[in-house]
C-alpha cells in the first residue's frame, strides 16, 4: 500500500514539472509537490504558482483520473498571502494515472490560459 502511494505521489509530483514562464500571461512557474519527491504517502493538495496574480474567480486547477473523471476534493483556492498562486485539496489517491490541468485568468492583462501535465 505505501509503495502504491508513493508511486502514486511520485507521478503526481513528476506531472507538475515547472513550465518556462512567459511574459505578459499567468504562466506556471513552480509546482508542489515538487517534481520528484519521493513521498510517504499521497500529498493532500496540488499548488501552483504563476507569474501574475490570479482571478480566482475564473481561475481553477482540475486533476483527472485515467476516465476523466475530477478527483480533486471543493474548489480551486487561492493560496492566503500569494495572489500568483492557487491550491487544489485532494483526498485519497488509488493508483492511475493523474492529469493535472489548470485554467489561468491573469488580473494583469485579463488573459486566460489552459494546461495539463499528464503523470506516471
Amino acid at each position: 500500500m505505501v509503495r502504491t502511494v508513493l508511486v502514486c505521489a511520485a507521478g503526481l509530483s513528476l506531472a507538475l514539472a515547472p513550465a518556462s514562464p512567459a511574459s505578459a500571461h499567468a504562466e506556471l512557474v513552480t509546482a508542489t509537490p515538487a517534481p520528484g519527491a519521493g513521498l510517504p504517502q499521497a500529498p493532500g493538495a496540488v499548488v501552483l504558482r504563476f507569474t501574475e496574480p490570479l482571478n480566482m474567480r475564473l481561475s481553477e486547477i482540475r486533476v483527472l483520473d485515467s476516465e476523466g473523471i475530477d478527483v480533486g476534493e471543493g474548489p480551486s483556492l487561492a493560496v492566503p498571502g500569494e495572489r500568483e498562486a492557487m491550491r487544489r485539496e485532494l483526498g485519497l489517491l488509488s493508483p492511475d494515472r493523474y492529469t493535472v490541468e489548470w485554467t489561468t485568468f491573469s488580473t494583469v492583462d485579463g488573459h486566460t490560459l489552459r494546461g495539463s501535465r499528464l503523470t506516471m
